[in-house]
């Protein structure tokens, strides 16, 4: 049961989220800007990522090869990318430099979230087609 709510809740939260970043490119350049020009907001950010990630790795831990092993490895993805905040804050400048220097790489990231998500949507919602 745990499955379908982390595939539920991941997968609607992927589709909103490359939405806005494929639709809305500009406007997600100006929040980079404005976030990494306050330290203590990232700093929190990456707290908040930990506990989210550790909470995602907890609940759902589960290594199959099957479609439940995408919200297992995105759980870990969330929780080493908070470390990887937490731990590396400079680095982070960097990085959100070069998505700026290339916005095609935000349209990228959002055409993988959206698939990724609409991955787990279909696993979630096809048993009702199957009924």
């Amino acid at each position: 049961m745990a499955t379908l709510f982390m595939a539920t809740v991941i997968g609607w939260y992927l589709v909103i989220v490359s939405l806005f970043l494929m639709f809305r490119t500009e406007y997600v350049k100006s929040i980079i800007v404005d976030l990494v020009a306050q330290r203590g907001l990232l700093f929190i950010v990456a707290l908040l990522t930990v506990i989210m990630g550790l909470m995602m790795v907890t609940v759902h831990n589960i290594w199959v090869l099957e479609w439940p092993l995408v919200i297992t490895l995105f759980s870990w993805l969330v929780l080493l990318g908070g470390l990887a905040r937490l731990f590396c804050l400079d680095h982070l400048a960097e990085m959100s430099q070069s998505f700026l220097n290339h916005p095609i790489r935000l349209k990228i990231s959002g055409l993988i979230y959206l698939l990724i998500g609409l991955f787990l949507l279909f696993h979630v919602y096809a048993i009702y087609f199957y009924l």
